[in-house]
């Protein structure tokens, strides 16, 4: 391999994490607005979902390279 795919292969890599990183902090956000829903956390806890919402919706912004203003 050539460095040119290696560095294309690690770049995908890295962009993989950072992909997964941000699917994770949404699937807690989701996973912290359906416990309120069902009356299992405090309507407080949107505040908390609320910002995993925005460092999820960052990090992709970060990942195709339109940082959030």
């Amino acid at each position: 391999m050539n460095q040119t795919t290696l560095d294309a292969e690690h770049q995908l890599s890295l962009i993989q994490h950072d992909n997964r990183q941000a699917l994770d902090i949404l699937a807690r956000a989701l996973a912290i607005t359906e416990q309120v829903m069902r009356g299992e956390k405090s309507t407080a806890m949107l505040t908390t979902a609320t910002d995993h919402i925005r460092a999820g919706m960052a990090l992709i912004d970060s990942i195709a390279g339109n940082p959030s203003k």
